[in-house]
């Protein structure tokens, strides 16, 4: 199978022996609170996505293949 850069990101992820995967998308919100006691909420940057990725281990067949590759203009 030829590779065609850049590569989906299904087609990406379908290579790894993936162990775990989470993301998430938090809000970026700081709060303060009155002397009255009111909660103020205020907006300080745009929703930026963290992620984390576990690999799980791969034999030598397996890692035939999945080698970094130049790319090619």
């Amino acid at each position: 199978m030829g590779l065609i850069y850049p590569l989906f990101m299904d087609a990406f992820f379908a290579r790894l022996p993936i162990g775990s995967i989470t993301f998430d998308c938090p809000e970026q919100v700081k709060t303060s609170r009155t002397r009255g006691g009111e909660i103020l909420a205020a907006d300080i940057g745009p929703r930026l996505w963290l992620g984390q990725v576990t690999l799980g281990r791969m034999t030598l067949g397996r890692m035939t293949g999945r080698e970094a590759r130049p790319i090619r203009a």
